[in-house]
């Protein structure tokens, strides 16, 4: 490695980490401003998403629109 190049470490998020970023990018309706404030990409958050909602529970959505 170069003197001038800098090793930067993968982050670790926890799932509620992960639940609030993806929360505030739904709130906010600005997936690229969220992901700008976070230091990640968008497409990260979009992962994110799709995987909360691969994991959600069929029950709860119908519990909730009733």
């Amino acid at each position: 490695m170069d003197a001038e190049e800098t090793y930067v470490r993968r982050r670790r998020w926890s799932w509620a980490e992960k639940r609030a970023v993806v929360e505030e990018a739904a709130a906010s309706g600005n997936v690229i401003g969220t992901a700008k404030r976070h230091g990640i990409q968008a497409q990260q958050i979009y992962g994110w998403r799709e995987r909360f909602a691969e994991r959600l529970d069929p029950l709860v959505l119908i519990s909730t629109e009733i």
